[in-house]
C-alpha cells in the first residue's frame, strides 16, 4: 500500500498517550523547557542578551535581568509578561513573575 501524501501526526493522539504512560509530570517538564527555552526567547526578541537563567517552578517564572532599566521597565509590565507566557503556552500555568 502507497501512502498518498504527507504522514500527518496528531498532536492530541500523542500528548493523551504521553499522559496515560507518563502522567501529568511528563507535561509539565516538556512545557517548562518550552517556556525557558523557546517561549522567553520569542518574548524578549532582541532583549534576550539583557536576561539570564530564566527558571519556571510552581506557578512561579524567574529570570535573571542584567539591567537594572530593563528589569524596571519589566516590573511594570508584569500582567503583560504573565498574559504573553501564557498565551504562548496556551495554558495558565504561569501566575506570577519575579526578576532577579
Amino acid at each position: 500500500m502507497k501512502r498518498k501524501g504527507p504522514l500527518r501526526i496528531d498532536s492530541q493522539l500523542i500528548d493523551r498517550t504521553l499522559d496515560a504512560v507518563y502522567g501529568p509530570a511528563l507535561k509539565l517538564r516538556m512545557q517548562t523547557y518550552r517556556l525557558t527555552n523557546e517561549i522567553w526567547p520569542k518574548v524578549m526578541g532582541a532583549l534576550l542578551s539583557y536576561t539570564a537563567d530564566p527558571q519556571f517552578s510552581d506557578g512561579v517564572f524567574s529570570v535573571t535581568i542584567l539591567s537594572a532599566p530593563l528589569r524596571q521597565n519589566l516590573s511594570m509590565e508584569k500582567e503583560t509578561l504573565i498574559k504573553r507566557l501564557n498565551e504562548e503556552l496556551n495554558e495558565d500555568l504561569v501566575k506570577q513573575i519575579i526578576l532577579r
